[in-house]
């Protein structure tokens, strides 16, 4: 009888499922190493490396969007998150984070519009306009710059708009972002690179100090991982020279909602022009006036349809910037510029 109840209370402990540990992550849009698809799921570089490296242990991944670098270190300061997947090491970082051995090296660079004339000394900026991602490592390097004046952006979106607006003089990014961007975009032309490389990185994952158990296993596992035949097949994804999975089937949305934007900027220029049309007192103005109203109904009923396209190709934009070859911008503001 005894034996029974023991078997019994073995069977049952056995049955009893420990409950997984969770790491909260923290992360910015920064693709390729970290970006959200459509579906609002985390991907890229640094985030699929995570995965496989804790892929052994019972561990739940828990992951939080920030709007930028500053925002991330602020939320593992204040104990809100746990780790970030890919940063590069500093003085600052390192009173708050433990880091992890390099999983990557990054470059910075300067970028313009080239109808802007070209500094004729990098190493100095005074006067100029220098724009960064808030709490970017082009943030940090940016400060050496005294003379110039630094424009720190909400994220890596609004700092590629200022730029193109005129907003800031220099851009500065990391890993050729620009660059790719720009390629995507077909704008190559429009924007060239300033000056020598900026600084070359380490980028590494950086575990808040309070979690030791995390950085442990973490940097174990990241140590047996890089330089693998499966840290290179990631790598590949991500930064390979071949077109991702989603480059054709994005860049063609890309087209279809500049194309489309384009329709509709010539529509407001026609009716604006027959409008023009009608207030001259002549023997066409009424002919003008009855032409210039089909035109309005015309574009009133297409308005809620047009909306709905450019909703649609927003939420595919999200997910479009990883099908680049290495960008570090997002560039699903681009359908935000448009509206």
């Amino acid at each position: 009888m005894i034996s029974r109840w023991f078997a019994l209370l073995l069977l049952l402990c056995g049955g009893t499922t420990a409950r997984a540990e969770t790491w909260r992550v923290v992360y910015n849009e920064f693709p390729p190493y970290s970006t959200t698809t459509d579906s609002e799921q985390p991907v890229g570089f640094a985030i699929d490396l995570l995965r496989a490296a804790v892929s052994d242990l019972d561990v739940e991944l828990v992951f939080i969007l920030a709007d930028n670098p500053g925002a991330a270190m602020q939320m593992l300061a204040d104990g809100d998150a746990d780790l970030h997947p890919h940063l590069a090491p500093n003085s600052t970082r390192a009173e708050v984070l433990n880091f992890t051995t390099s999983i990557k090296s990054i470059q910075v660079r300067a970028y313009q519009r080239r109808d802007r004339p070209e500094p004729a000394d990098t190493s100095q900026l005074a006067g100029l306009r220098i724009g960064v991602a808030a709490g970017s490592l082009p943030d940090f390097i940016a400060s050496r710059y005294q003379d110039a004046s630094v424009v720190r952006l909400q994220d890596n979106n609004a700092l590629f708009f200022a730029l193109a607006k005129g907003d800031v003089d220099l851009a500065f990014y990391a890993d050729n972002a620009f660059e790719s961007i720009a390629v995507g975009l077909g704008v190559e032309g429009d924007y060239r690179p300033v000056g020598p490389v900026l600084s070359t990185r380490q980028v590494a994952m950086g575990v808040r100090r309070a979690r030791p158990d995390i950085l442990q296993p973490l940097d174990g596992r990241l140590r047996a991982l890089v330089d693998t035949p499966e840290y290179w097949a990631i790598h590949a994804t991500w930064f390979g020279d071949g077109e991702s999975r989603w480059h054709a089937s994005e860049m063609a949305w890309i087209g279809a909602l500049f194309a489309t934007a384009t329709v509709g900027a010539a529509i407001f220029a026609v009716l604006v022009w027959r409008r023009s049309a009608s207030s001259a007192r002549d023997p066409h103005a009424a002919a003008a006036i009855v032409e210039r109203d089909a035109l309005h109904q015309l574009l009133e009923s297409q308005k809620h349809e047009y909306e709905e396209y450019l909703d649609e190709a927003r939420k595919r934009l999200q997910g479009a910037s990883h099908a680049l070859k290495s960008p570090l911008v997002s560039i699903s503001g681009f359908a935000q510029m448009l509206c």
